[in-house]
């Protein structure tokens, strides 16, 4: 708990957001050249953020990835 990160954070959460920093200018440059609005890409940045946030990283594979 007293790790700065807030209560509830586990290991695999911590590394999503450290892989998602990395990973989120591309995520956003895909999407602007996909929708042509920045408005539109930072919306779609976000749904994927909060997507990932929420999904079992063991399930998906992305663990294997490094995130």
């Amino acid at each position: 708990m007293g790790d700065g990160h807030g209560p509830g954070r586990s290991e695999q959460e911590d590394s999503l957001g450290a892989g998602w920093e990395e990973h989120r200018p591309a995520v956003s440059g895909v999407a602007y050249r996909l929708l042509g609005s920045v408005a539109d890409a930072e919306d779609v940045t976000q749904d994927v953020w909060l997507r990932a946030a929420g999904a079992d990283l063991q399930d998906i594979g992305v663990c294997g990835l490094g995130w």
